[in-house]
């Protein structure tokens, strides 16, 4: 019998994920959905949300859940993006 289908949602969608446990890294034996919950957990933020959150002590509104992420996106775009541009 096969195994249950399991989803991820995100902004309202039941996006299928499948093979969680499966080691992409196997050096350090990290599995397909540890590299989801990192990416998660690294959303960039803005110097002036840093600063915020210093000022108030509350390290907690650094931290994104995935439809935090989504609705991040939509408000202040991909703060990666630059990065693809620059010479090295």
């Amino acid at each position: 019998m096969g195994k249950k289908q399991q989803y991820l949602t995100v902004d309202g969608r039941k996006i299928p994920v499948s093979n969680l446990e499966k080691v992409l890294y196997p050096g350090g034996r990290v599995t397909k959905a540890q590299v989801i919950d990192y990416y998660l957990r690294t959303a960039p933020v803005e110097w002036d949300e840093l600063a915020t959150a210093m000022d108030k002590e509350d390290v907690e509104s650094l931290f994104f859940g995935v439809e935090d992420i989504i609705e991040r996106l939509r408000r202040v775009g991909d703060l990666f993006k630059p990065v693809l541009t620059i010479k090295q």
